[in-house]
């Protein structure tokens, strides 16, 4: 039986276990198979002729039953592939953006932008970078650190003006420093 998982915004999922899995795709081999068996171009016409209605009306209900699980069994499969991606596009997501839900919007509408479906984790990855990548945040906040290191290799030289302006006392003095401190030198 699946077990209850939450995804990133809280809301109910439902997950498989790798042995599950195994059982599902060998369920649907074995429905595959039944159902070959029953499409053979082999299948004895002579004997389906000679059936009575009871026995038609058997097989058929046979092959819709086969069917049913088969195409229950194909959704299943689907439903996990597509937990699982959701699951690390959340993750890339998370990683990329946080919690601001403004920017993970933009994100995930870039996403969609791009052509081709990205199945595994690493390409889930790369198709999210290149979709925040888009955005230009890299081009909009420049690294502190490369703005704090002086290029030269020397102790960067701070030049303060010889004149405060009124601008500048003001908010001094609101920090709460006097005159005196205030007094052009």
């Amino acid at each position: 039986m699946p077990k209850e998982l939450y995804d990133v915004d809280g809301n109910p999922i439902q997950a498989f276990t790798p042995e599950e899995i195994a059982e599902k795709e060998k369920e649907l081999e074995t429905t595959k198979t039944e159902l070959e068996k029953l499409k053979n171009k082999d299948f004895n016409f002579k004997k389906l002729r000679d059936m009575n209605e009871e026995e038609k009306a058997k097989l058929t209900g046979v092959e819709l039953q086969l069917k049913q699980k088969q195409e229950e069994l194909e959704e299943n499969q689907k439903t996990f592939s597509q937990q699982i991606v959701d699951g690390n596009k959340n993750e890339a997501l998370a990683v990329l953006v946080g919690d601001d839900e403004e920017l993970r919007k933009k994100v995930l509408s870039n996403y969609d932008r791009i052509k081709g479906d990205a199945v595994t984790k690493e390409e889930i990855n790369s198709r999210m970078r290149e979709a925040y990548n888009m955005l230009g945040q890299f081009a909009s906040k420049p690294n502190p650190l490369l703005q704090a290191v002086n290029f030269s290799g020397g102790a960067g030289v701070v030049k303060t003006p010889s004149k405060l302006n009124d601008d500048q006392k003001s908010l001094g003095k609101k920090l709460g420093l006097t005159d005196e401190d205030l007094k052009d030198k």
